[in-house]
């Protein structure tokens, strides 16, 4: 069992159940690495592909790969803003002092 860093929450090895991690902040946690892993393979699997086209057909393909790779990066900056805004939520609800 792993541990968020600081925060004491169990976070669980199954990442797309969240079987063992009972706790909401664990299943948010759980959720957003999910969902990042899945969109990081996506982009895996599309770079795979493409690197295995000739140049002509990159060529030919063109407007699809720009487009795939846009909404990889969108995909990619809504992830990030998912932890930055469970990361202000929990440092708001941390206690002080």
């Amino acid at each position: 069992m792993h541990t968020a860093h600081g925060s004491g929450h169990k976070v669980s090895r199954d990442l797309g159940g969240c079987v063992e991690g009972k706790n909401i902040d664990d299943m948010r946690i759980a959720s957003s690495l999910h969902i990042l892993t899945r969109n990081l393979m996506a982009i895996h699997t599309d770079a795979t592909r493409w690197s295995d086209l000739n140049v002509v057909e990159r060529y030919l393909q063109r407007d699809k790969i720009m487009n795939a790779i846009s909404m990889h990066g969108e995909n990619l900056t809504d992830c990030l803003h998912t932890f930055q805004v469970n990361r202000d939520i929990d440092d708001s609800i941390q206690p002080s002092g």
